[in-house]
């Protein structure tokens, strides 16, 4: 809708405010857009009030910790952009998981390798009490890597 002058708009707003949709005023509206969000507000239950300030609380947060973020690494002569911060963050988060993959990939080998051992040795008659001993490992810890 188009007007004449701002008092026209005012008038019209706030006559309409209660059937208006976010879309019918334009980006470039930010005073007239503001009073709709307020009147928009007003609208909502308590809980709903204090759920929309929490989300509001979380997203400046949000905001901030991203801004912190910029600037440290612009102090460590990143550039905010997706240049060589970024690459170095990509190569730093493929470095991590490589390393982590192989930390697992480790303790699922000796797992499997200590399954297969107690699991033989059980076979070959050992009873658990001996198993026991000549692992050093607890009783429950035995029946549990049996039992995976």
């Amino acid at each position: 809708m188009q007007f004449t002058d701002r008092q026209e708009k005012w008038s019209y707003i706030l006559t309409n405010i209660n059937h208006m949709e976010p879309q019918d005023l334009s980006q470039e509206d930010e005073v007239f857009r503001s009073v709709f969000e307020d009147s928009m507000h007003q609208k909502l239950t308590n809980m709903e009030k204090e759920e929309y300030k929490k989300s509001v609380l979380e997203y400046k947060d949000v905001q901030a910790a991203v801004q912190y973020a910029r600037e440290q690494g612009e102090k460590l002569g990143y550039d905010s952009g997706f240049g060589s911060g970024y690459d170095s963050g990509v190569e730093h988060g493929i470095k991590q998981g490589i390393k982590q993959g192989i930390e697992q990939g480790r303790m699922e080998g000796l797992k499997e390798g200590l399954r297969q051992l107690i699991n033989g040795l059980l076979a070959n008659g050992f009873d658990l009490a001996t198993i026991v001993k000549a692992t050093g490992m607890e009783e429950d810890e035995i029946r549990n890597i049996i039992s995976e």
